[in-house]
């Protein structure tokens, strides 16, 4: 038997650096334990070589971010498009206004004229 002198809970993903050159830990293990107990045992690993997954917390966050994102993006758009549908209405109604005007006054210049 070879005894080491290492973390139990540690040592299987220091074990995986010597099968891969990778480590793949869970998201419940801390890398900066895996690099240091790596150290502690002579090897030059560095957290590029550490690969963690990702926590369902974190996964959750990175959905409703874009759930969210992609909500704001499309109310925008909605918004975008209710303003041209605004501004389409206010030249309708100025446009009608003027004629409204322009008919008065004609009126008025004709009857003028029948007098």
């Amino acid at each position: 038997p070879v005894f080491v002198e290492a973390n139990g809970d540690l040592f299987p993903y220091v074990l995986d650096y010597h099968r891969n050159r990778k480590v793949h830990i869970p998201y419940t293990v801390s890398r900066a334990a895996v690099l240091q107990e790596a150290r502690k045992l002579g090897l030059d690993l560095e957290l590029t070589d550490i690969i963690q997954d990702a926590s369902p917390l974190a996964e959750q966050l990175s959905f409703m971010s874009t759930t969210i994102a992609q909500q704001r993006d499309s109310l925008l758009q909605e918004q975008q498009g209710i303003q041209v549908q605004l501004n389409l209405q206010r030249c309708n109604m100025l446009s009608n206004m003027i004629s409204l005007c322009f008919l008065q006054k004609f009126q008025k210049v004709i009857g003028s004229q029948d007098k």
